[in-house]
């Protein structure tokens, strides 16, 4: 949703007041430029946002995206130790250190900090700088509520940083917490590990019960059993049957040898779909592919009848995972044994199909930036 809609529209983009207000109102014009695809315009409102004040990071943001990579990391990590110098000299000195829920990103003047260390983290991954990925660790701890759902690929990160113990028990954390109560409103938030996850305690070896990873598939949000699977034991096999109930495109694309995605899916999701897919397969598919790892999937019976396509129009099973090539591409729900059963189903599907694709663009609509209105002069009037 467009932040002008929101309370830091009403209070002050850039941290609700916490830059000057000429500062504010270039950041302003550089997103307007955005939204009406103006590039060139929208760097130049942006520099001189930073200008007129070098605390608005909302502003440095906008600059970076214009820069190369390598360039583009080392202004943001400035930018982050000077954000974190002006909290710290705002709010105290121990304010990294409060774990106070959801404080970070409940405060308008340091969601612009947030937002710019997801930035920061996100640019670490696309250089493959891992370690300063890993900073990652520090966004849980300080906005344990995990607005921008930095648990989940922190997981896998854990596993590429070979810190096996840790990444299973950040994963158990999540996938423990409790439901929602009933009595929480139209959207319920559920409550959230300490920390976020991130205190490492030592995992704990109980297996799910069927009727709880039957509750989990019904309502978790995100496919977070894949990020558990760490070794061979039964704790690791479950996680990964349940990632396979859970989102069964990630290892089918991974069983059937299914290209590896050039970038992370920049479109708007409905949660478990192609698109979490993809993010994922883009941080952690290599790893998958490893000789002991793709056989170890692979051996499960239960992963294999997960990721199996169906023909919708026959209703046979695949004899070997990605063996249909023909796919319904707007809503990747069904696959096809042949053009004779692709034809057949079409008039059965398409209803199906249209009302997926309208649900994406409600998400997508709702999602959408709204343009700020112009103001009204007396010569306009």
């Amino acid at each position: 949703m467009a932040r002008r809609l929101t309370l830091e529209g009403s209070k002050g983009i850039g941290g609700g007041g916490m830059i000057t207000r000429a500062s504010e109102e270039s950041l302003y014009r550089a997103e307007e430029a955005l939204d009406q695809n103006k590039p060139t315009t929208a760097l130049r409102f942006a520099r001189e946002a930073v200008r007129q004040d070098p605390n608005n990071l909302d502003a440095i943001m906008i600059v970076v995206r214009f820069l190369e990579l390598p360039e583009a990391i080392r202004t943001l990590e400035v930018a982050e130790a000077s954000g974190r110098a002006f909290l710290e000299a705002k709010f105290g000195n121990d304010v990294f250190q409060i774990p106070v829920s959801n404080f970070f990103w409940g405060t308008l003047m340091t969601r612009p900090y947030v937002r710019l260390v997801k930035m920061l983290i996100g640019f670490a991954y696309d250089d493959k700088q891992f370690e300063l990925a890993a900073l990652s660790i520090q966004a849980l701890r300080i906005c344990p509520e995990d607005s921008f759902g930095q648990h989940v690929p922190l997981t896998s990160l854990l596993i590429r940083l070979e810190r096996y113990t840790d990444a299973l028990s950040l994963c158990q954390k999540w996938i423990s917490e409790p439901p929602p109560p009933p009595d929480m409103g139209l959207i319920p938030i559920p409550p959230r590990p300490e920390l976020g996850g991130t205190a490492f305690d030592p995992p704990h070896c109980e297996l799910l019960t069927a009727v709880e990873m039957d509750d989990m598939i019904a309502n978790r949000q995100t496919d977070e059993g894949v990020h558990g699977a760490v070794d061979d034991s039964p704790q690791s096999r479950q996680y990964l049957e349940l990632a396979a109930r859970m989102n069964p495109l990630i290892l089918f694309k991974i069983l059937g040898w299914i290209t590896v995605p050039k970038r992370p899916s920049a479109q708007i999701r409905i949660m478990n779909g192609a698109e979490d897919a993809q993010s994922y397969l883009w941080r952690s598919q290599e790893l998958w592919m490893k000789p002991d790892a793709w056989d170890w999937a692979n051996s499960n019976d239960i992963v294999r009848v997960c990721v199996r396509r169906i023909c919708s129009g026959c209703e046979e099973a695949e004899s070997a995972v990605a063996a249909f090539k023909r796919v319904i591409l707007c809503c990747l729900q069904v696959s096809y044994c042949s053009s004779t059963c692709q034809k057949a189903d079409w008039r059965t599907h398409k209803e199906a199909c249209k009302k997926h694709q309208q649900d994406k663009d409600g998400i997508r609509a709702f999602g959408a930036k709204i343009p700020r209105k112009k103001k009204v002069t007396a010569a306009s009037e």
